[in-house]
């Protein structure tokens, strides 16, 4: 980038896909403001690409006095703990906290850490509601929640106990 480039915030499912992105010295990258964040979906991929002496391969970066100003939607919060244990292959996920007062979204794309040495998932979320049929012990709750990813469904609940 010589110069400036500012995505438009008003637009949702922008893209760039790039082999590296580059900001040089003076130049400057906006992705939403402080004031105007980017509040809809943008998603930068970047490639492995030509190979930069001071960066690498594949990277977002700038030069000497270059800008890069990335503003996304506030979170109330970015991460939850399990409310319950999930076993391999589970088609539910309890989570300790609320998605919608974390300010999770559908469309959101959310990471299922492993705590073995498998490898971790990553999931989107396609709707947020209570869960059908409500599992055993959970009918009283009223803050349970339910997320659906393309390949599962997950259920999440708030103050999930035993």
């Amino acid at each position: 980038v010589q110069g400036k480039l500012v995505w438009d915030t008003s637009k949702d499912n922008l893209e760039l896909r790039t082999g590296f992105l580059l900001v040089a010295s003076g130049g400057r990258l906006e992705v939403g403001t402080k004031e105007q964040p980017m509040d809809k979906k943008a998603t930068i991929h970047i490639k492995k690409g030509q190979n930069n002496t001071a960066f690498g391969t594949r990277f977002l970066g700038g030069l000497g006095s270059a800008t890069i100003d990335i503003h996304g939607r506030k979170l109330q919060r970015t991460w939850t703990l399990l409310g319950k244990t999930a076993l391999a292959g589970a088609t539910q996920l309890f989570l300790k906290d609320d998605p919608e007062a974390m300010g999770w979204r559908v469309g959101d794309r959310i990471g299922i850490a492993t705590t073995s040495r498998g490898e971790s998932t990553v999931h989107t979320i396609a709707s947020i509601g209570p869960p059908s049929p409500e599992p055993p012990g959970c009918s009283d709750m009223p803050d349970v929640k339910k997320t659906c990813s393309t390949s599962k469904c997950r259920v999440l609940a708030g103050q999930m106990t035993g």
